[in-house]
């Protein structure tokens, strides 16, 4: 064996040594730190917009950072602002595209029942955690260089929310490959089985209506406030649908299961700092 260069130690490929890849696949993760940013990961020859994660893998506490591109038109419509947190409007555009990594990851991570008030300021994304899968992507993403490979290109999805940020931990959850496979009988990413055998989608619009509210309001309610709030903004509303959301929404133990404080006469909804 030839000597090696002064200063320089062999890389150790014992797996105990080796770090966590840029390929997040089928596993629960959280969130610890989510920005816009115009730096752009190793596998994009292009300037752009993405935003930028750090997710740790809740079995094993591994981190990995994930790019998302927010598609090519961002760089030239929206200024990053607030240290990364917030967009800002400075070109033509009002929002961002659909199709993008960004806006797909989002899309799926709305229909899982993330609340539509959080989605102005990424610090709110912070603590979320999901169960993350990949999906065949159905063209390059913008600014991708052209495959190498036949290797099919994904993109990255939420399958389920484990827990919203600032939501009390579930009962009896566990974080194992082995329950991230098996069925559980409340999943995280819905409400609880009575809310969602009693009242079908009525509870993924009762916690957005509620936290929309307390968003609005500093973040807390009086309880009785919240009835006269949200029967305010479903007036427009079916009948029946405005009732069944109104009735979670002023049910103290439907709020406590969904993460929020609830005391004698305040509702509080947690947000990370």
């Amino acid at each position: 064996m030839s000597a090696l260069p002064q200063g320089l130690k062999p890389i150790s490929f014992h797996p105990d040594d080796m770090v966590a890849g840029g390929f997040l696949n089928d596993v629960d993760v959280e969130i610890e730190s989510a920005i816009f940013t115009t730096e752009p990961p190793p596998e994009y020859g292009e300037a752009g917009m993405f935003c930028k994660m750090s997710l740790k893998e809740l079995h094993s506490g591994d981190i990995t950072e994930q790019w998302l591109s927010c598609g090519k038109v961002a760089l030239d419509n929206f200024t990053v602002g607030a240290e990364g947190r917030i967009l800002l409007p400075s070109g033509g555009r009002s929002g961002l595209v659909k199709t993008s990594k960004f806006g797909i990851f989002m899309e799926s991570l709305a229909g899982k029942g993330f609340p539509r008030p959080l989605c102005q300021d990424m610090q709110n994304m912070v603590g979320l955690q999901f169960h993350v899968m990949q999906i065949p992507s159905k063209a390059p993403g913008a600014g991708m260089s052209a495959a190498k490979s036949d290797k099919q290109r994904t993109d990255m999805v939420c399958d389920r929310i484990i827990k919203l940020p600032g939501e009390k931990a579930k009962r009896g959850a566990k974080t194992t490959p082995a329950a991230a496979s098996a069925p559980t009988p409340a999943a995280a990413s819905a409400p609880t089985p009575a809310a969602v055998s009693d009242n079908g989608d009525y509870a993924t619009m009762a916690l957005e209506q509620i936290t929309a509210a307390l968003v609005a309001n500093s973040n807390t309610l009086p309880i009785k406030v919240v009835r006269a709030k949200v029967y305010g903004s479903m007036k427009s509303a079916p009948t029946d649908t405005r009732n069944a959301v109104v009735k979670l929404v002023t049910d103290p133990a439907w709020l406590e299961s969904q993460g929020l404080l609830v005391d004698d006469a305040n509702v509080t909804l947690v947000v990370t700092e």
